[in-house]
This record gives structure tokens, C-alpha cells and sequence, in this order.
């Protein structure tokens, strides 16, 4: 909750504990309809940390969240501005159509 709301500038809306777990929930600056839901359990297993965003991949599962932004590059700048590790760096996908980058949470490096 912390990390995104000093680096993302997210609001916290609501925290919520409920059988043994706390549900935390955010919203961007200025963005009521958009909510994003944090869950934290007592006794969790940290990850290891990663620099490189092929090395992310490796984990089985889903295990990143995208957001769409109107300038990738602009929002890289704004992001190392606020000491966020940048895993990738602003590309175009033209097989998607899209240009994106990779930024690291705290969950992903321990740099932050």
C-alpha cells in the first residue's frame, strides 16, 4: 500500500480486515472508477528480487499488472524521478500495437 502510494501517487480507499487477511484498496489520482485491491496474509514467502524482466518470467502463473498510461516514455521519466527501477525500457511491440515499458514494484527488487 505504502509503495503505490508514494510512487504511484494511488489513494488508499479502504482497508479491510477479514479472516485472518487484510484487504487494502486504491485508486489512482483524480480516478474514482478505477480500484485496485491489495491482499496480505500473515507468514508470506518473499520472492527474489529481479532486475531484468525476462528473469520475472521464469515464476509459473500471472505476475504483473499493466497499466496504460498516454506517454510510456514520459511516464518512465516520471518513475525514475521518483527512484522507481525501470526493468525495461520504453520498446514497441508491433505485434500488439503497443509501446510499452517494465517498472519494478517493491515485490520484484529489493532496490526500492
Amino acid at each position: 500500500v505504502s509503495w503505490y502510494t508514494k510512487k504511484l501517487d494511488f489513494r488508499l480507499r479502504q482497508v479491510v480486515p477479514l479472516g485472518g487477511l487484510t484487504f487494502a484498496t486504491q485508486s489512482p489520482p483524480g480516478d474514482d472508477r478505477f480500484i485496485f485491491e491489495l491482499l496480505a496474509g500473515p507468514g508470506a514467502t518473499s520472492l527474489p528480487a529481479y532486475l531484468d524482466i525476462h528473469d520475472s518470467c521464469k515464476l509459473a502463473g500471472w505476475h504483473h499488472l499493466c497499466f496504460r498510461v498516454d506517454s510510456v516514455d514520459g511516464a518512465v521519466d516520471q518513475l525514475r524521478h521518483r527512484d522507481v527501477t525501470i526493468i525495461a525500457e520504453p520498446r514497441d511491440i508491433d505485434a500488439v500495437g503497443l509501446r510499452v515499458a517494465f517498472f519494478a514494484d517493491h515485490w520484484e527488487t529489493s532496490l526500492n
